[in-house]
């Protein structure tokens, strides 16, 4: 098949390593189908990073452009999926000339509303892949819940990663025959358990410390103010334990900050972001990861470090209870932060089997991802034909 994807969440010239779980599926994807990526950076993220991002570029076998679009951020949010259509417009001639039989849509809002106009214009049969907080965040506002709940039911296909979201998808009015779960994938071949100690030696990490591992953006919503509150209670009872909080985020100068105030600036650390192959690394040199987010779909951190042999404490929320087993990690409520420090110091002191852990998540890989998701492009481009003949 010919595959034209719409996204914002891919790796971007100054953010390379942004989307990393996109980037695996779709170089999958490309091995089997003839890919065009597109791209949409809002336009002021453009000019603040100083790039033109309008070249095209090759990227595992894929051509990706970018696309930059108007939208002025934090007022009229409702409009940016006709801003994001205006600026699709210019690219039709291209995606009508490459005759795609599919358009995969990634991300609810604005980039599956836009891309559903754009695929009626072109006559183009769409499939829309949604994550968590693109229904999760922009659900929560009636005329963006709208136009979502339009292209779902637009759509001749929706991708949902967990149970959960699905769920949610119904309560907006698509139909469950449209709604498809797939769960991302694992590269095993990366995250797979390797000898710990060695792990922490090569990180330049003390060989005898317990390190508290946080990957992911550094932002309020992440979790992260009280995943420091929490270690900071946790500290005193559990001297040979270490918090690494890898990213970057608006949350990092006051995380930096809270912990110098505590005096754990020694044992508090921002390591700020690494290369996705590089997290692998910090997973199998972790005693435990931790992600207290408030709202997940299926977060590839957790499938990755528990691929690693390593446990979670992560929050019971999104997809999370469908992929984190008891003998795996220990959930709690979002932002409780006395629940997340007993959950902190009990993951401490378990005993974890890092085989069984392993073998939790073992079913989870990019082959049967894309399998997955190729059956149901397959299936949306045979029923367009039949309607055209």
């Amino acid at each position: 098949m010919k595959l034209q994807i719409i996204t914002n969440l891919f790796p971007l010239p100054w953010e390379p390593d942004r989307a990393s779980f996109n980037r695996q599926q779709f170089a999958r994807l490309a091995c089997r189908h003839e890919t065009r990526i597109t791209v949409v950076v809002a336009w002021l993220d453009a000019v603040r990073n100083r790039s033109g991002t309008s070249d095209s570029s090759r990227l595992n076998g894929m051509e990706v452009s970018y696309l930059r679009y108007f939208q002025v951020p934090g007022f009229l949010r409702a409009s940016y999926a006709l801003t994001l259509f205006m600026a699709l417009l210019f690219q039709a001639r291209k995606i009508r000339r490459f005759a795609p039989d599919c358009l995969l849509l990634s991300w609810a809002y604005p980039d599956a509303v836009a891309g559903t106009l754009l695929g009626r214009l072109l006559k183009i049969p769409v499939v829309i892949k949604v994550h968590g907080s693109d229904i999760n965040i922009h659900g929560r506002y009636p005329s963006r819940a709208r136009q979502i709940a339009w292209s779902m039911s637009s759509a001749q296909a929706v991708i949902s990663v967990s149970r959960d979201l699905a769920g949610k998808l119904e309560k907006l009015g698509v139909d469950s025959n449209r709604i498809h779960v797939v769960y991302n994938g694992i590269d095993h071949a990366v995250f797979h358990p390797r000898d710990k100690q060695a792990a922490r030696r090569q990180l330049g990490l003390d060989p005898g410390r317990k390190p508290v591992v946080f990957v992911g953006n550094l932002k309020k919503e992440k979790g992260c103010r009280e995943l420091l509150d929490a270690f900071t209670h946790v500290a005193g009872n559990a001297p040979d334990a270490d918090l690494y909080f890898i990213g970057n985020g608006s949350e990092a100068r006051l995380l930096q900050e809270t912990a110098s105030r505590a005096g754990l600036e020694s044992r508090i650390r921002l390591v700020g972001g690494i290369e996705h192959a590089a997290v692998a690394t910090w997973f199998n040199a972790s005693h435990v990861v931790a992600l207290p987010s408030y709202n997940e779909g299926v977060p590839n951190v957790l499938l990755e470090a528990m691929a690693c042999g390593t446990p979670v404490v992560a929050t019971k929320v999104g997809g999370i209870p469908e992929i984190v087993q008891d003998s795996s990690g220990i959930l709690v409520t979002a932002q409780d932060s006395d629940a997340l420090e007993s959950a902190l110091a009990e993951s401490l002191v378990r005993q974890w089997d890092a085989g069984v852990i392993r073998q939790t998540v073992r079913e989870f890989s990019w082959d049967a991802n894309c399998q997955q998701v190729t059956g149901i492009l397959a299936a949306v481009a045979a029923k367009d034909d039949e309607v055209r003949t």
